[in-house]
């Protein structure tokens, strides 16, 4: 019985991880080496690195934030009183929030941002002019609530909630407000940070896109709309602190709740508009909660609808059960779309066309149709009208999804080979810009002639949108 026991207790203290020699350190079941820090009873967790050494180094720029200078380090340090010489790194842990300092530590960004920090410092001239400010900054965090001046607002709009993981900023704000020199950095993206009304620091990466020539805010974006619970609609608030540091703030609120009192407004904000009035993008204000557009841009989208054959459409109803087509009969449809260059598979129509009337002069029918247009990732269109096989016509565009969702507008339907090939001209409206991969395309001249590249007829990657429908 002893032995057993003696063999046991072996056992047990072979699979026990070996304890750290240095202080916030834990091992990892991998391997690696964990980093933590107490906060009011609670575990903070720092992050996971490679070597011990490098944990315990991450412990200890917590501790320095989180308990001020006179805290005990893993590492001798001689104690550097604040604003000296050589103590830029003790001004940028005072510069920014615990939060902050947690998150660069888990992301592993500290280094890189620290040394941003001290050139930014470096470029800022006189080194002591630079501490002057950053000890003003320093002063006014500890203890004293920054007054903050209300930058704009924006109604956050279908896409800025879908799929496309990005929000579009105005940009007369953009320009104003946040970095917007055309730079290599900007257009790669900056991460700027941004903290809610309870307290969390969002870091969001702010970018140009040169080919929509738009600014967005991307990643981080969409884990800020899933956890604030953000839907179109809704209104998004940028602020900024008084402060020297011009620390960002952002918020929202559901679009049926208002903003309490324009007088509690005026007080924080330095007006130059109507206090009623809130831009929310280009071309459109919001206006006592009215979302108004004041100018309709048209965006015009050409695609092509080929039949090839290969799916058994049109499949012809006969309700009427009469030798010659007649009114009820029904045609359900799906063919493929193109580009209006015929370089990319965008996907399918799908939908039905309901006979209302057989014109034998003209050699056609006239026809009822509903039916959808489906992009693959960018989402479909919707239309309905007026679907005539001997000329052309025009239909509704009725709603849509994903990037579309909100269109409205008209499609001018050019009938080229009935039932094989059609262009159909596009004319939308309440949409934001769409991509270039769909508009910014040369129109091949529609003839009977037409015909989808090989690339694009055999769905190569480079030849198709996201996936796309079929």
């Amino acid at each position: 019985m002893d032995v057993l026991n003696e063999s046991t207790s072996e056992a047990a203290n072979s699979n026990k991880l070996p304890s750290s020699r240095y202080k916030g350190v834990v091992p990892q079941p991998n391997g690696r080496w964990g980093a933590q820090i107490y906060e009011k009873h609670q575990r903070v967790w720092l992050g996971t690195f490679n070597a011990e050494e490098e944990a315990a180094k991450a412990y200890d720029i917590a501790s320095i934030r989180f308990r001020g200078l006179e805290t005990i380090t893993n590492f001798n340090q001689n104690q550097v009183k604040p604003y000296m010489d050589n103590d830029k790194e003790t001004l940028f842990l005072q510069s920014h929030s615990k939060a902050e300092i947690v998150d660069m530590l888990r992301k592993h960004s500290y280094t890189n941002e620290l040394e941003m920090y001290k050139l930014k410092l470096f470029n800022a001239g006189d080194d002591d002019a630079a501490r002057k400010r950053i000890k003003c900054h320093v002063n006014l965090m500890e203890g004293y609530d920054h007054q903050r001046e209300w930058l704009f607002e924006k109604v956050a709009t279908p896409s800025d909630v879908g799929r496309l993981n990005r929000m579009v900023i105005p940009k007369q704000q953009a320009e104003k407000h946040f970095p917007s020199h055309l730079s290599e950095e900007l257009c790669k993206g900056v991460l700027l940070n941004f903290e809610d009304g309870e307290g969390k620091v969002w870091r969001l990466r702010y970018c140009y896109w040169s080919s929509s020539q738009s600014y967005v805010l991307t990643k981080g974006w969409t884990r800020f709309v899933k956890e604030k619970k953000l839907k179109a609609g809704d209104v998004v608030r940028f602020e900024r602190s008084r402060g020297e540091e011009k620390k960002m703030f952002i918020d929202c609120r559901p679009r049926n709740v208002e903003v309490s009192g324009l007088g509690e407004m005026a007080s924080r904000v330095e007006v130059e508009e109507p206090l009623s009035r809130v831009q929310v993008d280009d071309g459109v204000v919001r206006l006592f909660g009215v979302n108004i557009v004041e100018t309709s841009k048209v965006q015009e989208l050409h695609v092509y609808e080929i039949n090839e054959r290969d799916r058994a459409s049109p499949a012809y109803l006969s309700l009427s059960q009469k030798p010659v087509n007649s009114l009820g009969d029904l045609v359900p449809f799906t063919n493929k779309i193109y580009t209006g260059d015929l370089q990319k598979r965008l996907g399918v129509t799908a939908g039905i066309c309901i006979l209302i009337e057989n014109k034998p002069e003209k050699k056609g029918d006239r026809y009822e149709a509903i039916y959808s247009f489906y992009f693959g990732d960018y989402g479909h269109i919707s239309v309905q009208g007026p679907y005539l096989t001997y000329e052309d016509t025009h239909l509704a565009v009725t709603g849509g999804s994903g990037i579309f969702e909100g269109v409205y507008g008209q499609v001018k339907l050019h009938q080229i080979v009935f039932p094989f090939k059609i262009l159909y001209t596009f004319y939308l409206k309440g949409v934001e810009d769409l991509p270039e991969e769909l508009t910014a395309v040369k129109l091949v001249e529609p003839s009977p002639a037409v015909e989808p590249s090989p690339a694009a007829k055999a769905c190569e990657p480079q030849a198709t949108v996201s996936n796309f429908t079929n």
